[in-house]
Parts: structure tokens; sequence; C-alpha cells
């Protein structure tokens, strides 16, 4: 190891044991490493140009934002619905419907923060109240809601293919089938572990909780849902159909998403519009910065 990159590690760690920021840690330790190496400092100001002027990075904020309408319209409370009803008549069903619900949401939004935010914010009082422990409960929601990395449309999918030259378009098509056995091994330790380690009280449940559906109700609620579900067939069909680029695909789910909740499931409004960039662009605050 050569001196520059030993200073760099040094002056990392020491930030972060006096628990200043990690970008800032990163930028200081890098800041020292191009001193040290009497390297011109212009690259503090063209290198972070550069690295964000990008055409395909512009597909990180729509996704998000793309999540953000749905989470704050009823699109995740119908695509919620839809999963229960297939899966929560019996005691475990709630948490299945929480694993089963996240997949869904990460092929929309990209981010298992904006996953577990959305999904775990509706299912987790849901599990606490059919007698799962919180940890417990905590510990679903956060889970189901990792396979936001990996099943595509993943955001860290899209800063990698930026950074290192790989096919986004070949990584998502990589990332589906390890997302679904994850979401699936999820559902089997679920069943595995619920009775034996004492998780879950069975006396505790709400009146109507284990009931079963009918088909009716479940055309119906695929039916209300119909909006939600189509989403990820457009956007990744498209994709995967080279009908256009992750970056396109990232301008059209945030575009389906917002027509949606304004004109069609008008549950969007003007306000909650603003609310919802003003948490995408604190969102990509701490993101562009790393």
């Amino acid at each position: 190891m050569t001196s520059s990159a030993a200073l760099i590690l040094i002056v990392f760690f020491a930030m972060l044991v006096v628990k200043v920021p990690v970008p800032f840690a990163v930028g200081s330790a890098a800041l020292v490493g191009l001193i040290q190496a009497n390297i011109g400092l212009q690259l503090i100001t063209s290198s972070p140009f550069n690295q964000l002027n990008s055409f395909t990075l512009l597909a990180v904020p729509f996704f998000l934002l793309a999540g953000n309408f749905m989470s704050t319209g009823a699109m995740a409370n119908r695509m919620l619905n839809v999963a229960r009803v297939f899966f929560g008549h019996n005691k475990s069903g709630i948490a299945i419907t929480t694993i089963v619900a996240c997949a869904f949401f990460a092929a929309l939004s990209g981010s298992a923060v904006a996953t577990l935010a959305c999904i775990g914010s509706l299912t987790i009082p849901m599990m606490v109240k059919e007698g799962y422990k919180l940890p417990y409960a905590t510990a679903i929601a956060a889970s189901g809601a990792i396979v936001g990395p990996i099943i595509p449309p993943s955001v860290i999918m899209c800063v990698y293919g930026v950074q290192t030259g790989c096919s986004i378009s070949d990584l998502f098509v990589g990332g589906l089938v390890p997302g679904l056995l994850m979401s699936l091994s999820f559902v089997l330790v679920i069943k595995t572990t619920m009775k034996r380690d004492n998780n879950v009280d069975f006396s505790v449940a709400a009146e109507g909780s284990q009931e079963k559906y009918t088909a009716q109700d479940k055309l119906r609620a695929v039916w209300e849902g119909k909006w939600a579900l189509l989403m990820p067939v457009i956007v990744l069909g498209g994709i995967y159909g080279g009908i256009f680029t992750p970056t396109e695909s990232a301008i059209v789910a945030c575009d389906y998403a917002l027509i949606i909740g304004l004109f069609v499931a008008r549950d969007l409004s003007l306000k909650d519009i603003y609310k919802c960039f003003r948490d995408c662009v604190a969102v990509m605050g701490g993101l562009m910065i790393l």
C-alpha cells in the first residue's frame, strides 16, 4: 500500500471515529490524498461535475419520485390490498403480504428506503395488532424492503452502471431472478420461525383478520389495483422489450404515477406533489454527494 493510500484510509477512519458524516469523511480523505500526491486540486470541482453530468443517472431521481407519488396516493394501498386478499387468510398471512407488497413496490421505486417507508408504515402496525412482536414485525418489513436494490428497476444498479460503464438493462435482467428468490426465501423463513421462536402471540387477533376471501373478492381487489399492477408491466416490459432506455422508463414511470394520481384515481393534490418533490430532493442530496 502506498503512503498516499494509507494516509487516505487513516484520515477516513479517523473522521468516522469522531462521527463526521460519511460524505464529508470521504471528501476530506480524498482531498488529503490529492495534496499528498501533488495532484491538481481542480479535480475537486471538475470530477463531481463530470460524475453527475450523466443522462443515465437521471433515472435515479425519477424512479424515486415515481415511488413517492405512489406512496403518497392510494396506489400503494391498493397494491397492498391485492396482496392481502391472496395471502392474508391465515396467521402468517399479514407477514407474507408484507413481503409480497415490498417486492411489488420495489419493482416500482427501485429503493429499499422508499419501500420500507411506504409498505412498512402500513403493515408494521397491522402486524403488531395481530399479535406480532414489534421487533419481529419490523424485521419482516425491513427484510422485504431489502430486495429494493435487487429487483429492477434498481437505483443502486443505475448508479453502478454509470460508474462502471455496465449495461443497466443487463443489470436489471440479472437482478430479477435473485430478487424474486430472496422474497421467496423470506416467506419460507417466516413459515419456519413464526411458531418456533414465539414471535407471535396467537391469542391476539383482530376481528376478521383471518377471513378467507372469495374469488369475487380477489377479482375486485385486482380490478381496483389494476393501475398499480400495470405500472411494473409497462416499465419493465418497455426496458426488456427495447422500447425505451432505463432513464426513459424512469420518466415514463414518474409520468404514469402522476397522471394516475391526478386524473384517474384523483388521490394526489398539489400539496402532495410538492411534498413528493421535496422528499425526493432530500434523498437525492444525500445520494449524489456520495
